[in-house]
């Protein structure tokens, strides 16, 4: 999830001179203060003080997601934290023995083939 994130922050970013700040990078910071304020709200509600002690920067290299039941995690909590199947994954599993690569393509291919017979029509 982290990989895709980042791909498209890099997608949206333009170039800037040094005392610019692209657009990329201001959607990235608010995009990061938003998340950061969840993650304070929750260990504030559960009084994790150490956790909502860190600062910004320190979340900028320690903080990994918000998990499926709103709960913050850092990096050094990924071998602890079970995380559900992700769909996307099983998409691309499902398309995996298939000789379907690009379901842009296949999905109007796809959807044309069924009301073809569902119609009758040759076309």
């Amino acid at each position: 999830m982290e990989a895709v994130i980042e791909a498209l922050l890099s997608r949206y970013e333009t170039s800037a001179d040094d005392t610019e700040t692209s657009q990329g990078e201001v959607w990235h910071q608010k995009f990061r203060a938003k998340l950061y304020k969840k993650a304070h709200d929750y260990w504030q509600r559960t009084g994790n003080r150490e956790r909502l002690a860190m600062t910004d920067d320190q979340l900028d290299e320690q903080f990994w997601l918000i998990d499926h039941e709103g709960i913050p995690h850092l990096k050094s909590d990924q071998d602890s934290v079970d995380l559900p199947p992700d769909p996307l994954e099983a998409i691309d599993g499902f398309f995996a023995d298939s000789d379907l690569t690009d379901m842009s393509t296949s999905v109007p291919e796809t959807k044309a083939t069924y009301y073809r017979k569902k119609y009758e029509r040759p076309d």
